[in-house]
């Protein structure tokens, strides 16, 4: 069990560190962010193993590693595609119209990018697993005669 929540905190604080690098604004470089967000992601992956762990105890699924990298992927690549795309707009209008564009649609983008792109990666990666890992059912090709 140790190893699964080790697993689950340290991607949570892959993404955590992800996302403070991207929203890294210019000048003096601080660590302190990307520590902090760092050790949020940690606290909330190992949190989400422990969830897992007790919902289906002694039922271990099979860990999906391309889904998990798509997701990861997705996320950073989602994150930065939302920032420099004009994506907060929308994201602002839909969730918070108070607020000022100038001042949160780029932390908006962010935040909508790396969701979608997550979501994305995750089912791309599980896809391409799915694909590569199948094996030949006897109808499938010519081969069975």
């Amino acid at each position: 069990m140790g190893s699964v929540l080790v697993r689950w905190g340290g991607f949570g604080a892959v993404v955590g560190v992800a996302l403070a690098i991207l929203t890294l604004k210019g000048g003096a470089f601080d660590w302190r962010p990307i520590l902090l967000l760092g050790a949020i992601g940690a606290v909330v992956g190992t949190c989400g193993g422990v969830v897992v762990r007790l919902v289906a105890p002694g039922h271990p699924s099979p860990t999906n590693l391309a889904a998990i990298a798509g997701c990861l992927v997705g996320a950073v690549v989602g994150g930065a595609v939302g920032a420099t795309t004009g994506l907060g707009r929308p994201m602002l209008a839909l969730f918070n119209p108070t607020l000022p564009p100038r001042d949160f649609q780029q932390v908006f983008g962010i935040i909508g990018g790396v969701v979608v792109g997550a979501v994305a990666g995750a089912l791309a990666g599980a896809a391409l697993s799915r694909t590569l890992g199948r094996k030949a059912a006897p109808g499938d090709a010519e081969d069975s005669r």
